[in-house]
């Protein structure tokens, strides 16, 4: 403080007078500067939170409310039918599946007019309608956004074997993709899981946009005993896939997950604009379902059913 008064003591007084302004003049200008990051500091937080409860609602973990509901009856063979079926070892298929081929003038077509995918099975490879579109969907948009088409259907339903066939494929919604591992030396003898392949990420990051999950437990294991990753993709609907990704669960446990829910508290999805509600029903419980908006039901195919509510669709 000593040198500072002695720094403003010395010269004359217009100096003295001059020194001291200049140094109130620093004194504000850091002040202001301290107030101006401060501000900033806040308004960057505001903006992380705010952008973290929209990235919150995005995912579907608003709340959403049905609205007014009626009680109906759901037949007992509808916990056998639909998309959100488990399918395993345990639980086969127990409906007839409603499948068309897969067919080559379907297929999405690659830059010089070739078939963006290639299918084993040419004359034997099927799937329901809305599997099959939402595959096409999907790697149209994949070779659009990678130029790859590389990826090979190794397994889907096969018409000849419609009794002995996994119970993943048996209901014409699963198929699981390879991919020409050797295919820039045309030996397209060499085949590989798109598993762990870079190129294929894309798949994994958006399947679910276009309704499909990954079905776990179906990549084998190595020579070690450890499970390899699964390149079977299975077509559940854009809402119950989105859902089921946002909850970072397999299928298996967010079919089980759901059972917690209700009519009055269900789990949501938002996919584009479009809101849904999704919830459980018991065999033996009230079949509550909304008088206001569209719905569907799917049976889990062990004791209940799943609605999945669109709330943008009013009746």
């Amino acid at each position: 403080m000593k040198n500072i008064s002695e720094l403003f003591d010395g010269g004359t007084k217009e100096m003295q007078k001059k020194k001291r302004v200049t140094f109130y003049a620093i004194c504000v200008t850091f002040a202001l500067l301290a107030a101006t990051l401060i501000f900033l500091l806040v308004t960057v937080i505001v903006i992380s939170v705010g952008n973290a409860k929209d990235k919150s609602k995005e995912d579907g973990d608003e709340p959403v409310n049905i609205g007014t509901t009626e009680i109906i009856t759901l037949d007992s063979a509808q916990i056998y039918s639909g998309d959100l079926l488990l399918l395993d070892n345990e639980h086969s298929f127990k409906g007839k599946a409603d499948v068309i081929l897969m067919k080559s003038k379907e297929r999405p077509q690659t830059d010089t007019g070739t078939n963006a995918y290639t299918i084993g099975e040419m004359e034997k490879f099927s799937g329901t309608k809305e599997a099959i579109d939402a595959l096409n969907n999907m790697i149209k948009a994949f070779y659009k956004s990678t130029k790859d088409d590389n990826i090979y259907i190794a397994n889907a339903y096969n018409t000849e074997k419609v009794d002995t066939q996994d119970a993943i494929y048996a209901s014409g919604t699963a198929f699981e993709l390879k991919y020409f591992s050797a295919a820039a030396d045309r030996d397209w003898t060499k085949k590989d899981s798109i598993y762990g392949a870079s190129t294929y990420n894309w798949i994994y990051n958006n399947a679910h946009k276009y309704g499909f999950i990954v079905v776990n437990g179906m990549g084998g294991v190595n020579e070690n005993g450890e499970e390899i990753g699964s390149s079977v993709f299975r077509y559940i609907g854009i809402p119950n896939a989105t859902a089921a990704k946002n909850s970072k669960q397999s299928f298996d446990a967010y079919l089980e997950a759901l059972k917690a829910t209700t009519p009055e508290a269900p789990v949501s999805a938002k996919v584009g604009t479009a809101r849904y509600a999704i919830y459980y029903l018991g065999a033996s419980a009230e079949h509550k379902v909304p008088t206001d908006y569209e719905y569907t039901v799917s049976g889990n195919n062990t004791d209940g059913y799943i609605i999945t509510v669109d709330l943008s669709a009013k009746k």
